[in-house]
């Protein structure tokens, strides 16, 4: 299996988002193969995506941080709790595993410029993303800080 590392932070959202894609990324390459995982392939793409939030929210306490550090997806479900970042990535790591298209957003209360939360979205079987918040704190305090990248982090 492959060793996922967090890159060093990165100031540029742009930047950010690529590397919270490589970890999610590498996850799904890490858990590809898991006997649980298998299971949820069979699934209709929705209930995919809905075992995969279950999972995360079941299996990671949210704990916010001081300072952003990213986290790799395995280190997060290995320790059992993490901010919304980890969060993010292990979901996307988890969706990507099982065959869903994701992407991670930076997010931003409506009042407010800079990005404070992140959260991913899952392309539906009718093409439209819908953005999954696997945090405690509910996804509709939250706009995008800048549109959507033009294209999927793979599946």
């Amino acid at each position: 299996m492959q060793h996922c590392t967090a890159p060093s932070p990165a100031p540029r959202h742009a930047e950010r988002l690529a590397q919270m894609a490589h970890l999610a990324d590498c996850g799904a390459r890490g858990f590809r193969g898991n006997v649980a995982l298998s299971s949820m392939v069979r699934l209709p793409r929705q209930q995919r995506v809905q075992a995969a939030l279950e999972v995360v929210r079941k299996s990671v306490r949210y704990r916010g941080e001081a300072t952003e550090v990213l986290t790799p997806a395995a280190v997060t479900l290995e320790r059992g709790y993490g901010d919304c970042t980890d969060m993010a990535i292990l979901l996307g790591a988890l969706l990507r595993a099982v065959g869903v298209p994701v992407r991670l957003r930076l997010l931003r209360k409506p009042n407010e410029a800079k990005a404070t939360h992140v959260a991913a979205e899952a392309l539906s079987e009718l093409g439209a993303w819908q953005l999954l918040d696997p945090t405690p704190q509910p996804a509709w305090r939250w706009v995008p800080v800048t549109q959507p990248p033009p294209a999927a982090v793979g599946a």
